[in-house]
């Protein structure tokens, strides 16, 4: 492993190094990593079009599939910017917010250029100022050491996410934890839940509940078609027990 460079942002350390191997795969890799080495983003220097990670690859499959001809997309998180290009190369028009400037630095310096701007601030702030029914996806992609930041995790947040989603709109958050008996994972679909009409989940590793894995939940206001695939780049549907939990501000 080379590290290219490493930097503090309030108490998150944020990494960029190379690496010949990842995840067991050979090759030439490009990783944005924060505490605990843990990846938020990758790059193929072999193949830079290649998406990396299944949720991402997960996560644009879903869009395509319920949505084909969805356009306006608003993405809380902005990371590497993998999901943001793969859309910007379909055409699609993209609102990125990322709170963090390093990361939006690092990540157009090291990562992807975008073609439009990354605006730097509160995801949940600037959603606020969005038109009502504007946008076909809301996508979270957001974390702190601690998980998914709380105010983006609320009855309060899911009900504006709801005010801004177009009828048909969907909502997308990728979320790290396990499918049995994670607390903090069923407070996020209950509270989803109680604002939603519909939810799925969908686990990276949905037959190993016990480990913590890269997991979508799924909001909208209509039932949706789970994929024709039994898996979607490695993610299967899954079933969460409702706690009752629901989160306020």
């Amino acid at each position: 492993m080379y590290v290219l460079t490493q930097i503090r942002d309030h108490d998150e350390t944020i990494t960029i190094y190379e690496t010949n191997e990842l995840y067991g795969e050979m090759g030439r890799f490009r990783v944005m990593a924060f505490h605990d080495d843990a990846v938020q983003g990758v790059l193929d220097l072999r193949d830079p079009a290649r998406i990396v990670l299944e949720y991402p690859k997960a996560m644009l499959h879903l869009m395509n599939e319920w949505l084909p001809s969805f356009q306006h997309i608003f993405l809380i998180g902005y990371g590497t910017g993998t999901i943001a290009r793969a859309l910007e190369e379909k055409g699609k028009n993209v609102m990125a917010v990322d709170i963090s400037r390093p990361v939006i630095e690092l990540s157009q310096a090291y990562f992807y250029q975008p073609k439009s701007n990354v605006q730097l601030g509160d995801g949940r702030a600037i959603l606020e100022h969005q038109p009502a029914g504007s946008m076909d996806y809301i996508l979270i992609d957001a974390f702190t050491e601690s998980g998914i930041p709380y105010h983006l995790s609320t009855y309060e947040f899911f009900a504006l996410v709801q005010q801004k989603l177009a009828p048909h709109g969907i909502l997308m958050m990728n979320v790290i934890g396990r499918p049995d008996g994670d607390y903090r994972v069923q407070a996020l679909a209950d509270t989803m839940g109680a604002v939603f009409e519909y939810t799925h989940t969908f686990a990276l590793h949905a037959k190993q509940v016990s480990i913590e894995q890269n997991m979508l939940l799924i909001a909208s206001a209509y039932p949706l078609d789970l994929p024709s695939t039994t898996a979607v780049a490695g993610f299967y549907p899954t079933a969460l027990i409702p706690m009752g939990i629901v989160q306020w501000d």
